[in-house]
């Protein structure tokens, strides 16, 4: 199914003029086709669209709720990172949809698993300033014997810019 497919099933019923995959599709045009724009919209915000009230934009920000509760619940399961993939799933939960960078760490034992996470800092649109004193700090503080790095791009820019790599 398509995303507006998807979304129809949520709005549920149509106006007189349009269906609700056409209604789905202008609201997700107007999001530049793009879920993660949508589910940042208030429930004012989707009212303003033709053929959505208010119980049918509770329903829409519902969803997005169910899927942020998913994404804790895999956090919450993983106790260990073995691959790249475990890292993102843990930390999808907390950088997901956020309007300005952040910058994370987690700290690993020797097998592993995960002696602590937190945010080291937070910024603006386009960049997070990061003492790397406060990184190592915090590791030889908790006796970590592994580290990983995270931070978001909320332009959705996956280029590392010179200022990512000079830190890494």
């Amino acid at each position: 199914m398509s995303n507006a497919e998807l979304i129809a099933i949520l709005i549920g019923s149509r106006n007189n003029k349009q269906s609700v995959v056409d209604i789905s599709k202008h609201i997700l045009s107007q999001c530049s086709d793009k879920l993660s724009v949508l589910l940042k919209m208030t429930i004012n915000d989707l009212t303003q669209f033709k053929g959505i009230e208010q119980a049918k934009a509770i329903s829409i920000m519902a969803s997005s709720e169910l899927a942020k509760r998913k994404s804790l619940e895999v956090q919450s399961e993983i106790k260990k990172i073995k691959s790249s993939q475990d890292a993102y799933n843990y930390i999808t939960y907390h950088l997901h949809d956020l309007n300005h960078e952040q910058f994370w760490i987690m700290l690993l034992s020797s097998s592993n698993s995960i002696l602590h996470f937190t945010k080291i800092s937070q910024g603006d649109l386009r960049a997070t300033l990061v003492d790397p004193k406060l990184i190592f700090s915090t590791v030889l503080e908790r006796k970590a014997s592994g580290l990983i790095l995270f931070h978001n791009h909320p332009l959705g820019n996956l280029q590392a810019s010179e200022n990512d790599k000079k830190l890494t």
